[in-house]
């Protein structure tokens, strides 16, 4: 996923307790939104809903409370780690 600077719009109020949607617009000068849905307040864990895209994310202060796989190849590249897949839609439907 490429990473942009935008301009955020507005920050609507939440539409719900955990579900929140800020509004940009792209380069092209289209109205865009991100929703952002909080899954768990005291871990700061969230999932990110940008352009039917879904990200887990973590807020910048909690990522020391989570382990890293870190692939440092300096000789050979060395395989991947293969995660799970996560289906978000349903996820986010169980907060509802």
């Amino acid at each position: 996923m490429e990473t942009r600077l935008y301009k955020i719009e507005k920050k609507e109020k939440p539409l719900e307790n955990h579900l929140f949607k800020i509004e940009y617009h792209d380069y092209d000068g289209k109205r865009k939104y991100l929703e952002y849905t909080i899954i768990d307040r005291q871990k700061a864990v969230a999932v990110f809903k940008f352009q039917n895209e879904y990200r887990f994310m973590v807020r910048v202060e909690k990522v020391k409370d989570y382990p890293i796989i870190v692939n440092e190849c300096l000789q050979n590249k060395a395989s991947e780690f293969v995660f799970d897949s996560l289906n978000y839609k349903d996820l986010l439907k169980q907060m509802n």
